[in-house]
């Protein structure tokens, strides 16, 4: 139908118009007004809502919706790829629009303008330069309405041409989220893990932009500090206190109003017309003393049909001296009359409601349901009364209920005010109560909240829930249960174990709120306990890698594993791309990104392919940046296809420019793709490395005109190496016009190295038209060295008529060494006529027999065999099989007999067989015994087992009864396993089950892996038992890892133990590497403790990284021999922040030999800052010199 809304238009909806405000605004402009609008309450996803958008239009709630809906936004986003068409020559920028940040955050109904503090504002946010601009007041005087003010200015959006953000930031806000929600809106959605990182992003995202962003009731100087200075891009803060801010930042006051605008506040809330004001309104104005929102509740009062008289008196008759008492910390004392007389005036046992709303504080916009449940809950009522005292308590303002939306909102100095009434005590009880009354609702934690399955079936509560549960039980002093709703997990389908808490929010699309949640819960564990205390530890610990498990797992997950679970429908696609989004390497991101692209609806794809153009662009190494925009070409609309093409040549490196623009030019438009390939051959032929400009020309063949093309045959023909230069001509011959294969075919013949001639004629041969192929004959024929001139006919004679087929016969009956002469003859065979091939075959075997060498020989035989005749086959086979076994050396021998296996029949296979166990080496007959294996017949394998088991050398039946494990059935496997258990040494035991582990059934694998460690943990010898440890861990279960690294941490040698720690940490869960760390941190010798350190450090959660490799740094600094010092500080480079390298090369510049220095400041170069490294080069020439 013309009026549906498909699911891809109305999830570009919900990416564009993401809030209720903006989203609501803009349908109401369509012709849908508010009342009609579907509900959004706290919690509610976007996607969900513009769902229940497509329905109503279904249904026909718009005349002509569909079409109304896309036009209206294609004002608003006319680079946007379905609102505004292909996007074909538009900027694929997407622009944060003002007119749906200022339909998100209308003025009140009730403003009333402040002229000249606006135009304050408006001027200092004019002022060209970088950081921010307060709007510093006490609270209740109407900071946040006049940065609404500021937004609505037209000169302001005038001036910040690039869109703005409103953030609402709140006491105590995760700093991190905050960047996080401001870089999301300007298109870079990824999850924010570090403040820095945080920092630099915005950094590179919003330089050379005009973008405002207001950050709104900022508390921390941190939150403003988290934002860089950047030319152009302002902040605007609205906070209590100058003091968050920067020294120099300018600060436009906003104090209480004047007198007039307080009229006419207090006249618009109370209904009345400002020149109706009575006499009694002076005295109320005096007890608001020109606090916006005191005047607010007190013009409310009065609309709410209270006299005018009545007010006042009671205002009068408030006890101020006694409520100052009472609250001796509230700094607003006479907003403390206004609150206290409006409560007072309520119904009885409404206060003691109003006062549980402070549960709510810094929550946003509650669900009428969540208060509701809150109030039947602690005060038992009926869910009719509730939503009635709702709108009492609206009435007067000391709330605000949306009725579109219903939800429920209040100032934040009323909140203070209703938790200073509440008391402490029933605070923390309140916030326990609806806690419970959460995760009852979903079957509760003790039976792992079954309820909490199918995001599509959750309503607004379990919304507002996964939001808020964890805020909840901190209140409410209940960490316990914090912990247990992080640790509470469920079996999926497919048997796997998932975080129940964790899967819910990634299946709302809500992974940055989990990560905030769990780091709360880390910021209540910093500061519950007196220091030193270890649960503050433990919990801190047990955070930091739940955080560190979520971001890694991120950076783990390999891109084609992230597309494979959207193929097969195992993740949804929004939990795919939340993924791929929150990738912090560039080039992984790009290659995610570009993967799942096409797996996206057409309409949406654009800004995931610009999130994916922005992360192969910031790669560092030319050519991953290269092959990155070249994996994406395919993917890209025309303009984002010339901000790739833009890119590529600002890559430095020839050779990685080329393969840029090759990858590039195919997808473009045929007017571009010309001087794009001339740039590319360019870039070519400015390589100066062989075998670089040998590839660069093969990528480039395929896309050139021929005028190029002869360009690209000239280069490749000026290789100095013949190697390479042979390789080019391959590469090119495919692609070239009979003249220039003419002069490819002369450039081949010229080439002086046989071998690599031999390749080139090889290559050119099935391009070349019929009179060239007497030429390359000729050539091939005219080679010295009878291996290559074999090499050469065997590969042009699938290409040659049956003349010239003849003349090869000849030239290759000549060559007189047998070996190449049989290499020819077996060559050739195959393209000629029935009625010669047999001949020419039996002249082939006749030259195989006739090589002296019998590994030679038993090696043409092999290669021979498979184009004879049947009939004839197998007594050449015997004839091969009885020159391998001739063989005197006995690893050649084994090598024979490994080669002739798999074209050997049943009864050769016995001999071969027998011959292997003959063997009497026992390593070359375990060997021999691996390689025939894979090819021996059931009632063989018996025989193979038999011949391994009797090996001697314990190492060596464990690698043979290790090789045969892959092919054994069930009932020689067990026979496999009892021979194994006879290994007397521990470490060959510990080998041997290993091996044998894998393929043994599930209920077997277990205790054989037991046992396997417990012979692993008798080695005598430090680094066998690492070596051992090393070689089980990827096949031990949890439980058995721990047994692993309890036993790497008893190895004496500090250097073995370091050892087995690196090799164990990545594959040990959370709890074990917090163990692994500890034994790494105990080991006494610094070389080994820092080696240990360095390789734990990577598997590490991004928190827990940063001590460890100080401390890794510190044991390194501390190695005595300088030798030593300088390879621990090359190993730990890769690894160290900025501020860790300064200190690292420190210590490299203290080394005294001159030798081990140059050797410390060349590893640490790479990974410092651009211009920190020529200085430490010099130094390290200088050392080196010296």
């Amino acid at each position: 139908m013309a009026n549906d809304l498909s699911a891809a238009e109305a999830s570009a909806f919900a990416e564009m118009f993401p809030d209720v405000m903006s989203a609501g605004a803009f349908l109401a402009s369509v012709g849908l007004p508010r009342k009609s609008q579907p509900a959004w309450m706290t919690g509610t996803s976007a996607e969900d809502w513009w769902a229940e958008v497509a329905r109503l239009l279904e249904a026909g709630k718009v005349d002509d919706g569909r079409r109304r809906l896309l036009a209206a936004a294609e004002k608003c986003y006319p680079a946007h790829p379905l609102f505004g068409g292909s996007g074909a020559g538009r900027q694929a920028v997407w622009v944060s629009s003002w007119e749906r940040l200022r339909a998100s955050r209308p003025l009140p109904a009730m403003f009333v303008p402040r002229d000249r503090v606006l135009d304050q504002a408006v001027a200092l946010l004019a002022v060209e330069g970088a950081g921010a601009v307060g709007l510093v007041g006490a609270g209740g005087t109407g900071k946040s309405t006049l940065a609404r003010a500021v937004l609505h200015d037209g000169r302001i959006g005038q001036r910040f041409t690039g869109g703005a953000v409103w953030v609402e930031v709140n006491p105590g806000a995760d700093v991190r989220e905050v960047q996080g929600r401001v870089l999301a809106a300007f298109g870079d959605s990824r999850p924010v893990t570090e403040v820095r990182e945080g920092r630099e992003r915005l950094r590179d995202l919003l330089a050379g932009t005009r973008r405002l962003v207001v950050l709104d009731d900022v508390w921390e100087a941190e939150v403003a500090e988290a934002f860089p200075q950047v030319t152009g891009m302002r902040l605007l803060v609205t906070s209590r206190s100058a003091r968050l801010l920067h020294m120099d930042a300018p600060i436009c006051p906003v104090g209480t109003v004047e007198e007039t605008t307080a009229r006419r506040l207090l006249a618009a809330y109370s209904r009345c017309a400002v020149e109706m004001l009575p006499p009694a309104a002076t005295g109320i104005l005096a007890h608001c003393a020109g606090l916006a929102v005191a005047l607010a509740v007190a013009g409310s009062l009065v609309g709410e049909l209270w006299e005018w008289e009545e007010v006042a008196e009671a205002f009068d008759a408030a006890d101020l001296a006694g409520l100052t008492a009472r609250f001796p910390d509230y700094p607003y004392p006479n907003l403390l009359v206004v609150l206290a007389t409006s409560v007072r005036l309520l119904p009885e046992g409404a206060a003691a409601r109003f006062q549980e709303l402070a549960v709510f504080k810094g929550h946003g916009p509650v669900p009428v349901a969540v208060v509701v449940g809150l109030w039947q809950t602690c005060g038992g009522m009926s869910p009719a009364a509730a939503r009635a005292l709702l709108r009492q308590l609206d009435g007067v303002s000391l709330i605000q209920v949306d009725r579109q939306t219903r939800t429920v909102t209040a100032h934040d100095l009323l909140f203070d005010f209703a938790r200073a009434e509440l008391g402490v005590e029933a605070f923390t009880a309140a916030h326990g109560r609806v806690a419970g009354w959460l995760l009852d609702r979903w079957g509760g934690l003790t039976h792992g909240l079954p309820g909490l399955h199918g995001a599509a079936g959750f309503d607004e509560v379990d919304r507002y829930s996964l939001a808020w549960l964890v805020a909840h039980l901190l209140a409410a002093d209940e960490p316990d249960r914090v912990d247990l709703l992080l640790a509470t997990e469920r079996l999926t389908a497919g048997g796997r174990v998932e975080s129940v808490w964790c899967t819910a929010h990634e299946d709302q699309g809500g992974t940055a709120s989990y990560l905030a949640q769990v780091r709360a819960a880390w910021d209540d564990a910093r500061t519950r306990y007196p220091a030193g205390d270890p649960r503050s530890f433990a919990r801190q610990a047990g955070y930091a890698l739940l955080i560190g498990s979520i971001t890694s797992m991120a950076a783990n997950i390999p891109p084609a594993l992230l597309v494979r679970l959207v193929e097969t429908g195992t993740w949804p696609t929004a939990r795919a791309l939340a993924y791929a989004q929150a990738i912090p390497q560039p080039v992984t991101c790009a290659q995610a990104l570009g993967g799942l692209a096409p797996h996206l609806p057409a309409e949406v794809r654009g800004p995931v392919l610009v999130q994916a153009l922005a992360a192969a662009t910031a790669i560092d190494s030319p050519y991953d940046r290269a092959a990155a925009l070249s994996g994406l070409a395919p993917h890209l609309s025309a303009d984002l296809l010339a901000q790739a093409l833009a890119a590529a040549p600002a890559i430095d490196r020839p050779s990685a420019r080329a393969l840029a623009l090759s990858g590039l030019a195919p997808h473009l438009p045929a007017e571009v793709r010309g001087p794009v390939l001339v740039q590319a051959l360019a870039a070519a032929t400015a390589i100066d490395w062989p075998s670089a400009l040998a590839w660069a020309l093969r990528g480039l063949a395929p896309h050139l005109p021929a005028d190029l093309l002869a360009q690209a045959l000239a280069a490749a023909i000026a290789i100095d190496s013949p190697g390479d230069r042979a390789w080019a001509l391959r590469g090119l011959a495919p692609h070239l016009p009979a003249d220039l294969l003419a002069q490819a075919l002369a450039a081949a013949i010229a080439i002086d190295r046989s071998g690599d001639r031999a390749w080139a004629l090889s290559g050119l041969a099935p391009h070349l038209p019929a009179d060239l192929l007497t030429q390359v004959l000729a050539a091939a024929t005219a080679i010295d060295r009878p291996d290559d001139r074999a090499w050469a006919l065997s590969g042009l004679a699938p290409h040659l008529p049956t003349d010239l087929l003849t003349q090869v016969l000849a030239a290759a009956t000549a060559i007189d060494r047998p070996s190449a002469r049989a290499l020819a003859l077996s060559g050739l065979a195959p393209h000629l006529p029935a009625e010669v091939r047999g001949p020419v075959l039996v002249q082939a075997l006749a030259a195989a027999t006739a090589i002296d060498r019998a590994s030679a020989r038993a090696s043409a035989l092999r290669e021979l065999a498979p184009h004879l005749p049947t009939e004839v086959r197998a007594p050449v086979l015997v004839q091969a099989l009885a020159a391998a076994t001739a063989i005197d050396s006995p690893d050649d021998r084994a090598s024979a007999l490994r080669g002739l296996a798999p074209h050997l029949p049943a009864d050769l296979l016995t001999q071969a067989l027998a011959a292997a166990t003959a063997i009497d080496r026992p390593d070359d007959r375990a060997a021999a015994l691996r390689g025939l294996a894979p090819h021996l017949p059931a009632d063989l394998l018996t025989q193979a087992l038999a011949a391994a088991t009797a090996i001697d050398r314990p190492d060596d039946r464990a690698a043979a009864l290790s090789a045969l494990a892959p092919h054994l059935p069930a009932d020689l496997l067990t026979q496999a396993l009892a021979a194994a258990t006879t290994i007397d040494r521990p470490d060959d035991l510990a080998s041997a089950l290993r091996g044998l582990a894998p393929h043994l059934p599930a209920e077997v694998r277990g205790p054989v892996l037991v046992q396997a460690l417990a012979a692993a943990a008798a080695i005598d010898s430090p680094s066998a038992l690492a070596s051992a440890l090393r070689e089980l861990a990827p096949h031990l279960p949890a439980d058995l890892l721990a047994q692993a690294l309890a036993a790497a941490t008893t190895i004496d040698s500090p250097g073995d133990r370091a050892w087995a720690l690196r090799r164990l940490a990545p594959h040990l869960p959370a709890d074990l590497l917090t163990q692994a760390l500890a034994a790494a941190t105990a080991i006494d010798r610094p070389d080994d403790r820092a080696s240990a350190l360095r390789e734990l450090a990577p598997h590490l959660p991004t928190e827990v990284r940063a001590p460890v490799l100080v401390q890794a740094l510190a044991a390194a600094t501390a190695i005595d021999r300088p030798g030593d010092r300088a390879a621990a500080l090359r190993g730990l480079a890769p690894h160290l922040p900025a501020d860790l390298l300064a200190q690292a090369l420190a210590a490299a510049t203290a080394i005294d030999s001159p030798y081990d220095r140059a050797s410390a400041l060349r590893g640490l170069a790479p990974h410092l800052p651009a211009d920190a490294r020529g200085p430490v080069l010099v130094q390290a020439l200088a050392a080196a010199a010296a």
